[in-house]
């Protein structure tokens, strides 16, 4: 078995009509549900899951997503969802994406959907960062499906649009809101969808009965979106070009 074969780890997604937007875009969430499942099978098959890390008191965080369109999806259509650990920091690594038509396997240069990720494993009691090789050691690639460091995202003057509380239906394995529910309620705030890219830094995860209130800001790059609790910390920050 090759590193490569090691290191990557494929899986089949169900993609569905309700999946794409009027214009027959496919709706950011759902990408971002396809990463999540996809690197969910991934830690299970390697042992790390959420549950098995749990028993010795750690959970998984993820911090700064990127997503990017390089092509398109249709409805109708079969896919599979690629991921592999890149590499790791002291305190943090990095998770790469990309998605193919089923049809042409798992090949990089022919993804239709590529995406990146910086994740960190965090001490549940404590809320102190741990050192990730201390708790896992795994197979990395080391090549970047998207270049560069994660951007900075700051917004000038961005305007209250609506308010969301979280209920049950938001929360994740550890209680907290999923974030998924934070890219829809940013396609709800804005009315839009991602034409070519999405840029997410997640800053504090938020729990039941939690009052989010979400605020946006059009920008020459795209549009900015951020979440707030009531003392005005930042919940998260995007956006969607």
């Amino acid at each position: 078995m090759t590193h490569q074969k090691m290191a990557h780890h494929t899986i089949n997604i169900d993609v569905n009509p309700e999946d794409f937007d009027e214009s027959g875009k496919i709706i950011a969430d759902r990408v971002f549900r396809f990463f999540q499942d996809t690197s969910e099978s991934h830690v299970n098959e390697l042992g790390i899951s959420p549950d098995e890390l749990i028993k010795r008191n750690y959970i998984w965080v993820l911090t700064k997503m990127r997503i990017r369109y390089t092509g398109e999806m249709k409805a109708g259509e079969k896919y599979i969802c690629t991921t592999y650990l890149v590499r790791h920091k002291r305190a943090s690594f990095k998770r790469d994406y990309y998605i193919n038509y089923a049809s042409d396997g798992a090949v990089p240069e022919k993804a239709v959907v590529i995406g990146a990720s910086q994740w960190c494993v965090m001490n549940y009691k404590t809320r102190k960062l741990e050192k990730t090789d201390t708790v896992f050691s795994v197979p990395e690639d080391g090549v970047d499906m998207i270049e560069g460091i994660f951007p900075k995202i700051h917004g000038e003057n961005p305007q209250h649009v609506m308010d969301h509380t979280v209920g049950a239906d938001d929360l994740d394995k550890n209680d907290h809101c999923n974030n998924i529910r934070y890219i829809a309620l940013s396609e709800e705030a804005t009315g839009r969808n991602v034409d070519k890219a999405l840029y997410v830094n997640f800053a504090k995860e938020t729990r039941f009965g939690e009052k989010i209130s979400i605020y946006t800001e059009e920008r020459e790059d795209g549009t900015y979106v951020e979440g707030r609790i009531a003392d005005g910390t930042i919940v998260y920050q995007l956006i969607i070009c």
